[in-house]
């Protein structure tokens, strides 16, 4: 015997109130997924992708006291192409490790902490563009970006 939910699709009497197993199934994926996104988006210590990678390049390739000049952009016009000067004080070999980001659109900051010459560490913030699809360095200054949340 069929009965009609109204307005809703015909099922067999004997499976109301029933999830079909396959539905159960997808539904448990699904779940699992957003799960593991929505960790992955929160946890500010995954700081992986291609505007981080161009952070990372710029501050390693100034602490190994290269020439960051071809990490720069256009930027609007306003690019800041000494911005690496603002390391001079970390002396060279500084490490750097990436403690947050906040992108929107084609511009974002990376925040890194360097520890230079003196041992202590010290917050930066790289500002990037993404130009011609390449995430280029406009700016640089000392202090971090507050991220609301955003990782």
């Amino acid at each position: 015997m069929n009965t009609t939910n109204k307005g809703g699709p015909v099922r067999s009497a004997g499976t109301w109130g029933r999830a079909p197993r396959r539905g159960l199934a997808w539904t448990a994926v699904v779940v699992a997924a957003v799960a593991t996104a929505a960790a992955c988006s929160a946890d500010s210590t995954v700081l992986d992708g291609p505007m981080h990678d161009a952070a990372r390049r710029y501050l390693d390739r100034v602490s190994a006291g290269g020439s960051p000049a071809d990490l720069y952009g256009a930027c609007g016009g306003t690019p800041d192409t000494d911005a690496h000067r603002v390391l001079s004080e970390e002396g060279p070999g500084f490490t750097v490790e990436l403690t947050g980001s906040v992108e929107s659109g084609d511009t974002g900051t990376v925040n890194a902490s360097v520890t230079g010459r003196d041992g202590s560490p010290t917050a930066y913030a790289v500002d990037l563009r993404r130009e011609d699809g390449t995430w280029v360095v406009c700016s640089m200054d000392t202090g971090s970006v507050q991220l609301d949340g955003a990782g």
